[in-house]
């Protein structure tokens, strides 16, 4: 899963990995994708309105920010690093998008682009938060996000390419709680604001990993050095 030569990826308590560069998740054509670990391919992982496929930095899939998203399956953990990399072709200063969130309410973990300042989301059982981390992301440029949620510490972290930039900081947002039943928006969006159809990102998509753990220093820098090199950071 590593590109070509570096490091390997951290595969310790890994649940999900999307890699648009390798023809084993997606060959290049269609709307389906595979999940590189085998956890959660049951025909979630999909390409909703017609993202497109690039073979830039190896390859990628292009968003148009029209009506574009991808939706995976839920995960299941009171703990969660979620790493992907990502481009925004076109960052508006009056625009909420967002870059990932999995379910509505619950929503067990979510990230925010707010006039172009990151921004952190969660729902539990008898609270929410949104919370600001002050990080401005632009467009034109390739950012690998790590991000951390704990639960079970009501803590979270966020890594902009490799490095710790906000965090560990506090959230406040109810206790934990999984929606696993058939309703609409038992999934997970990489794009698309569900609470306003309206808003979608325009920009790119080459990888999602999501674990169900957190994931050490030594670690993130570790994935981010195995595939940085494709994406000249």
């Amino acid at each position: 899963m590593a590109y070509k030569t570096g490091p390997k990826l951290v595969t310790s308590g890994l649940q999900m990995c999307l890699d648009a560069s390798d023809k084993n998740c997606y060959s290049g054509t269609g709307t389906s994708m595979t999940e590189l670990v085998s956890n959660y391919n049951d025909g979630y992982q999909a390409l909703i309105n017609g993202p497109t496929f690039s073979t830039e930095n190896a390859g990628v899939i292009v968003l148009d920010g029209s009506n574009d998203y991808i939706t995976v399956k839920q995960i299941d953990s009171q703990l969660y690093t979620i790493c992907l990399w990502v481009k925004f072709d076109t960052v508006a200063n009056d625009a909420t998008h967002v870059i990932i969130r999995q379910g509505y309410s619950p929503a067990n973990y979510g990230l925010y682009l707010v006039n172009g300042v990151l921004h952190t989301y969660g729902v539990g059982s008898g609270g929410n938060h949104f919370s600001s981390t002050s990080i401005t992301l632009s467009a034109g440029n390739w950012y690998n996000i790590v991000y951390i949620k704990n639960w079970t510490l009501s803590k979270e972290a966020i890594y902009i390419n490799g490095v710790l930039q906000y965090g560990l900081s506090d959230f406040s947002a109810g206790t934990y709680s999984f929606n696993n039943s058939s309703q609409s928006y038992n999934y997970t969006d990489l794009g698309r604001n569900v609470s306003n159809n309206n808003s979608f990102v325009d920009g790119r998509y080459a990888s999602l990993l999501i674990y169900n753990r957190l994931l050490g220093l030594t670690e993130i820098e570790q994935n981010f050095d195995a595939q940085r090199a494709k994406f000249g950071v």
